[in-house]
């Protein structure tokens, strides 16, 4: 590590100005920061990154073995951004100067390189300081203007046993509206970036707005980055803001995204204290706060990730410049990057929001039974049966979109599974919204064979109505149950694909028909699902491509049916 520290303050001597300032903190902008990096003409803030002190010679000559052991070996990996930046303005004979040192920079380059291969994750290489203000709480989650107040009067301890917090964690549907409004150019491709990884890791699809969306996220710069916490109720989410201002890019969009989708910050989590130290001497006047642990923060089981896009840096809301958070055991654990989701950034996305992607039942006659099976560190494993009863199944088949279960089986009734025993012990009250959320064995561990594994069978989510229903062929309208109410579906777009997701979904063969325009009949429930988009492979209806959930411009005039057929 000394070996390290010495090449890169070399390296830093050879390209950076004794002046210079560079730092890693966290995603959004340091408003108080005086040293702004120079902005393209079409960024309309300031901007505020805070870019650090480097060493003087002297000083660096000065450094005892402890404090090389500290310097952050990324803030000085990647200068050539940094360096172009601060030699505009030299003569020639400085450039000249400088290509006389090119070979000797090279192979700095090159041993350094060498080091370094064993680090597979670093943080970004510019990094901006989190913001603050009276309606904003750890540093870039805003408040309500209801909120904000409870805060000033009772602060943290009022706030998240208040009403106001507890109802406004929503969440969205699997497509999620959006616009964007004066967000610069930098910052704007870096959304486009972000919106990818959401649309390559997840279900999660993020659409241009339509005149009949209502809820909808509009990415604006308004001083900062900042994001609300989940979807806000009502006409609040019409449209509900995320700030991009002028220093959120690299992924910073995406951390933002997560706290709308309903995500705290990593350290928030109630077992933080067993990975991570606070030092709270090194931390700003007024600010401790921003690093209490969230009682209501859900981990979903997942180990924790010093990785997490969501996890504060090192020197977050620092007073002197020293560290923040130190990990445990070692305190040379990378935290705080900001340059993509992590494994577990994904998985506790795909646990909330893509059910199919965390749970699956295998075996029965169709998507709505089978042996249980759940995803976990890349592959399928099973349910233990040991405890298992009514409230497990119960809150399984309601996570997987099912209104509720009508059985629950033991003794591998569905075969028995290959892959790993994932959950033992589960002992779930019936309320969870998800089994990862439930009382268990921690997870992967057990004392149990694949001849215990559990399964259920749920109560259909999807129906045909006003035809006929039998063992070898069904028809009618269809209906779906989703977001917790049943409705038809628009025969918008609707074609053979989707039809026989639905037949497979009620457990027949494939797809005979699609009959557009309320050919059994109009309904009289609420229209849930419209431009239904299915590739033929998933397991429900509702996981196809469609609008959100309710959001539509048809008539029941327009209701779809289907002809189902063994």
């Amino acid at each position: 590590m000394i070996r390290l520290a010495l090449l890169v303050l070399l390296l830093a001597t050879a390209n950076c100005s004794p002046t210079s300032k560079r730092s890693w903190s966290g995603p959004g902008p340091d408003k108080n920061d005086d040293h702004p990096l120079a902005v393209k003409p079409e960024d309309k803030e300031e901007s505020n990154l805070d870019l650090g002190e480097e060493y003087t010679e002297d000083e660096k000559d000065n450094l005892d073995d402890d404090k090389k052991d500290e310097v952050n070996l990324d803030d000085n990996l990647d200068l050539g951004d940094y360096h172009d930046k601060n030699t505009d303005n030299k003569d020639e004979d400085d450039k000249n100067s400088n290509k006389d040192k090119d070979d000797e920079k090279d192979k700095f380059n090159t041993e350094i390189s060498d080091l370094t291969e064993e680090v597979t994750e670093t943080p970004a290489n510019i990094s901006v300081e989190y913001g603050s203000g009276k309606d904003v709480i750890e540093g870039d989650i805003k408040l309500t203007p209801e909120q904000a107040a409870i805060f000033k009067r009772g602060g943290w301890d009022e706030l998240v046993n208040s009403e106001a917090w507890l109802r406004n964690h929503g969440k969205w549907s699997r497509t999620i509206p959006y616009t964007i409004s004066g967000v610069a150019t930098r910052e704007r491709n870096a959304l486009t970036n972000s919106i990818k990884m959401f649309h390559d890791l997840t279900c999660l699809r993020f659409t241009p707005k339509l005149s009949y969306n209502r809820d909808y996220i509009q990415f604006v710069s308004r001083g900062g980055c900042w994001s609300y916490l989940g979807k806000r109720p009502g006409s609040y989410a019409r449209p509900q803001l995320v700030s991009l201002a002028s220093g959120c890019h690299l992924a910073v969009p995406a951390h933002e995204i997560m706290h709308a989708l309903g995500r705290f910050h990593e350290q928030s989590r109630a077992d933080r204290d067993r990975y991570v130290r606070i030092i709270t001497g090194n931390i700003r006047n007024g600010y401790a706060s921003n690093f209490r642990i969230q009682t209501t923060s859900d981990s979903q089981s997942l180990p924790y990730d010093y990785l997490s896009l969501m996890h504060y840096g090192r020197t977050a809301f620092s007073r002197n410049g020293q560290p923040t958070i130190v990990p445990r055991p070692s305190s040379f654990i990378t935290i705080g990057q900001r340059n993509r989701l992590s494994m577990y950034d994904v998985q506790h996305i795909n646990i909330r929001y893509c059910p199919e992607r965390a749970l699956r039942l295998v075996g029965g006659r169709g998507s709505y039974e089978g042996r249980v099976e759940v995803f976990w560190n890349g592959q399928w494993g099973t349910v233990c049966d040991d405890l298992f009863g009514t409230n497990d199944g119960r809150v399984i088949c309601k996570y997987m979109g099912f209104p509720d279960v009508a059985a629950t089986y033991y003794r591998a009734r569905f075969g028995r599974g290959t892959g790993p025993i994932v959950m033992d012990d589960l002992r779930c009250t019936g309320n969870e919204y998800s089994p990862f959320a439930c009382p268990m064995r921690t997870i992967g561990t057990h004392n149990c064979g694949h001849y215990e594994d559990a399964g259920v069978t749920c109560r259909k989510n999807a129906r045909l109505v006003g035809g006929r229903v039998t063992s070898s062929v069904a028809y009618g309208r269809l209906e779906v149950f989703a977001e917790g109410d049943w409705g038809t579906v628009c025969d918008d777009y609707f074609d053979i694909k989707a039809a026989n997701v639905t037949c497979h979904q009620l457990g027949y063969r494939r797809a005979s028909r699609v009959y557009p325009r309320a050919r059994y009949g109009q309904g009289t429930l609420p229209i849930l699902m419209d431009d239904v988009r299915c590739t033929g492979g998933e397991a429900q209806i509702t996981h196809c491509l469609s609008t959100p959930i309710g959001e539509h411009n048809c008539q029941h005039s327009e209701d779809v049916s289907v002809r189902c057929v063994n």
